[in-house]
């Protein structure tokens, strides 16, 4: 009886390791997918121009073009924290998100800015993830952490993604 009882934890323990093993392993799949769309759409605008990115990543809203994937779609800002193109929702194109506070203090207890961030991490060399909380708006719009990439495509303006990662607690 003890024996079976062994058996059935160490069965149940394999179970959640693996399905732990298996987001891990999807988030880091879906991170990479994020990271390079990001680096497409540079390389398309180091090809194409600026003005024809922001008018390719506007597509996105009607579910077309070349930056929209799934779940995943582009956003452009200058560095003044105005957003200049977004693969969803055109109602913020014009719009400074300067003051833009997420809706979960940092653990000292400030605000925390999220276009702010994602700006600072697009200021890095190679660009830079920012980890934030958001509403999931296919979750009913329920508080999830997310994932966000960002890098800067010249000294005048930067772009990003993001990827839902899970329930905020």
């Amino acid at each position: 009886m003890r024996f079976l009882k062994v058996l059935s934890l160490s069965a149940c323990f394999i179970f959640f390791a693996n399905i732990a093993f298996a987001q891990a392993v999807d988030e880091k799949a879906a991170t990479e997918k994020m990271i390079q769309f990001v680096k497409k759409t540079i390389e398309f605008a180091k090809k194409n121009g600026k003005e024809k990115t922001l008018a390719e990543i506007n597509k996105g809203q009607d579910k077309e073009g070349l930056f929209v994937d799934g779940d995943l779609y582009i956003y452009a800002y200058d560095f003044n924290h105005t957003v200049i193109a977004h693969g969803v929702d055109k109602s913020l194109i014009g719009k400074n998100l300067t003051e833009l506070k997420g809706p979960k203090k940092n653990p000292d207890g400030s605000d925390f800015y999220t276009i702010q961030e994602l700006q600072k991490a697009a200021q890095k060399p190679d660009g830079g993830i920012t980890m934030f909380y958001w509403p999931h708006p296919k979750k009913r719009n329920e508080l999830w952490l997310k994932k966000g990439y960002s890098q800067k495509v010249d000294d005048t303006w930067w772009v990003g993604s993001g990827i839902y990662i899970k329930k905020a607690d």
